[in-house]
C-alpha cells in the first residue's frame, strides 16, 4: 500500500538524518571543541533523556490525533535541530550553542520513529507483520549507512577546500560540519514532504489497534 511504501521511504531518510547527525556532531565536538570521548557521550544524555521523556507523550498523541500529524511535528523539530547545528561556531558553548539542538533532536526522535514504525505496519496481516517490521528496520539501517557516507563526504570535501585556502583547522572543520548539517536539513525537509504526501490516515489501522509481531 501507499502508506507502507511511504513509511519505508521516510524511514530510510530518517535513518540517514539520525545516524549522520550523531556522526557529524561527535566529530565536531571532539575535533573542534576537544571534548573527550566520555564527555561527548555525557553531552548526548540531553538528547537521549529528552527522547525518553517525550516518548510516552508521542505515543499518547498518536493514539489521540493519529500518526501523520505527530510524524509531521517530529520532522519539523528535526529540521529545526539540523538548522540550529548549521550555525555552530568554532568556539561553541554547550549551553547556548549545542543544547538547544540536542533538545530539538531529543523531541524529534520519538515523534518520528514511533509513528514511522506504526505506519510501516499499516494494514499488514498478522502473518506478514514480521516481514513488514524487518523491512522498515532495514530501510532505516540502509538510510543510516548512505547518510553517513554522504554527510561525511560533504564535510570532508569542504574541510579540505577550506584548508587549501589557508583557513585554520577549527574554522575549516566547523565549516565542513555546517555544510553537512545543511545537507541533513534538506533530507529532513524531504522526510516532511514524504510524510505529508505519502502517509494516508485511511490506510492506517484504527486507533488503538495493535498489530502482533511474531517472535
Amino acid at each position: 500500500m501507499r502508506t507502507i511504501a511511504g513509511a519505508n521511504i521516510t524511514g530510510l531518510l530518517l535513518g540517514a538524518v539520525t545516524f549522520s547527525n550523531f556522526f557529524v556532531l561527535t566529530l565536531y565536538v571532539q575535533q573542534v571543541l576537544h571534548y573527550s570521548a566520555l564527555k561527548t557521550g555525557v553531552t548526548f544524555v540531553a538528547t537521549a533523556g529528552s527522547a525518553v521523556l517525550f516518548a510516552g507523550f508521542a505515543q499518547a498523541l498518536v493514539t489521540r490525533i493519529g500518526v501523520k500529524p505527530v510524524m509531521a511535528a517530529g520532522f519539523v523539530a528535526m529540521i529545526a535541530g539540523m538548522a540550529w547545528y548549521t550555525q555552530v561556531p568554532a568556539h561553541a558553548s554547550f549551553a547556548s550553542d549545542l543544547l538547544p539542538g540536542y533538545l530539538f533532536i531529543g523531541f524529534a526522535l520519538p515523534f518520528t520513529f514511533i509513528p514511522v514504525s506504526i505506519a510501516a505496519l499499516a494494514g499488514v496481516q498478522e502473518h506478514e507483520a514480521g516481514l513488514a517490521s524487518g523491512l522498515i528496520n532495514t530501510a532505516q539501517q540502509v538510510g543510516g549507512a548512505i547518510g553517513v557516507a554522504v554527510a561525511s563526504s560533504v564535510s570532508l570535501s569542504h574541510f579540505n577546500h577550506e584548508l587549501k585556502l589557508g583557513v585554520a583547522f577549527p574554522q575549516a572543520f566547523t565549516s565542513g560540519s555546517q555544510w553537512a548539517f545543511w545537507v541533513l536539513a534538506g533530507v529532513a525537509v524531504a522526510c516532511l514532504v514524504a510524510t505529508l504526501t505519502l502517509i494516508r490516515e485511511d490506510e492506517l489501522a484504527p486507533t488503538g489497534e495493535a498489530v502482533a509481531v511474531p517472535t
